[in-house]
């Protein structure tokens, strides 16, 4: 019933056999952005910029510096023109979530810690986290980018002992229950 405001990012399980990423470009349909590819970007209002990138690789031509993902997202920041940006993708890149930090995105976070993003949003992990303002290396910075974790989408809690993880560094909050959510966001001219 929400497939009309829906925009969305593929996963992990959006890739497996038999029928690989099919089902998903069918069911979005072009809120999944171009097939082959699934990155994309779109504006909210006079202020938000929304990039949607591909953390599933190998459906995406590469992630790396120089893959024609990286150079689209390098030209899609050069253009933009909104005060405030946001960008989505699966697996995060900083964690203390059961699946543990993933490198794949680290050439998105220089450019996005370049152009002053405001917001990365991940999933993947089946908690919620949230992290103070950080650069590129998970350092406190007064510039940085906030990073959100929203795994409670859907799947079960994955039996993670959190417990026994303590919080990365500059991680303000953890939710160790497991409970389902979504995060919701108020946007404004320059806040959220």
């Amino acid at each position: 019933s929400f497939l009309n405001v829906t925009r969305s990012v593929m996963g992990n399980h959006d890739t497996y056999a038999p029928s690989g990423t099919t089902p998903y470009y069918n069911y979005f349909g072009a809120a999944a952005g171009p097939n082959p590819g699934g990155y994309y970007s779109y504006d909210i209002g006079e202020n938000w910029h929304v990039i949607a990138l591909n953390a599933q690789c190998s459906q995406a031509g590469g992630c790396g510096t120089t893959s024609p993902q990286t150079t689209w997202l390098q030209a899609d920041l050069a253009a933009n023109t909104k005060k405030c940006v946001i960008a989505v993708w699966h697996q995060p890149r900083w964690t203390s979530g059961r699946h543990s930090d993933d490198s794949t995105s680290a050439a998105w976070w220089n450019l996005l810690y370049q152009y002053k993003v405001d917001i990365v949003a991940n999933g993947h992990n089946h908690n919620y986290e949230r992290f103070n303002l950080i650069d590129p290396s998970e350092q406190a910075a007064a510039d940085g980018i906030r990073e959100f974790i929203v795994g409670t989408g859907g799947a079960p809690a994955d039996g993670y002992s959190y417990a026994d993880h303590p919080l990365d560094p500059n991680e303000a909050v953890r939710n160790q229950t497991g409970v389902y959510g979504i995060l919701k966001l108020t946007l404004g001219d320059n806040y959220y």
